[in-house]
């Protein structure tokens, strides 16, 4: 099993959700979310997010980077934004950054913000 999945299993049940509900909110098939729960299928940066805005729980907790389920309160929402989209691209690149060296991964996530600092969306 998955950090992902474990995490993902956990906030459905604490939201007091099926499979089969989280799965019509999603608009997938219960199977999906079943494979995304036991490790078998990784759900897509769109999907992550919409998974985490149903179940109400931060990109960070899903990924197995925090331990608290809460989305923080931040100050800055845009630098909210950037934590949220370098925990997806860490996510997404999965294994291949388990790999890197401690100073290696920090240099990646400088280097993810960096981008997306020079290609600001708007953030509601």
């Amino acid at each position: 099993m998955s950090i992902l999945g474990d995490r993902l299993r956990l906030a459905r049940k604490r939201k007091g959700w099926t499979q089969a509900q989280l799965a019509s909110a999603l608009g997938v098939k219960e199977s999906t979310v079943n494979r995304y729960e036991n490790g078998g299928r990784q759900p897509d940066f769109e999907q992550l997010t919409n998974i985490a805005n149903l179940l109400e729980v931060s990109l960070e907790y899903l990924a197995g980077r925090s331990e608290n389920p809460k989305i923080p309160e931040r100050e800055n929402d845009k630098d909210h934004v950037f934590d949220e989209i370098d925990t997806l691209c860490l996510h997404q690149l999965g294994d291949y950054t388990k790999k890197l060296p401690p100073q290696a991964q920090e240099q990646l996530r400088e280097i993810i913000i960096a981008y997306l600092k020079t290609y600001p969306r708007k953030v509601d």
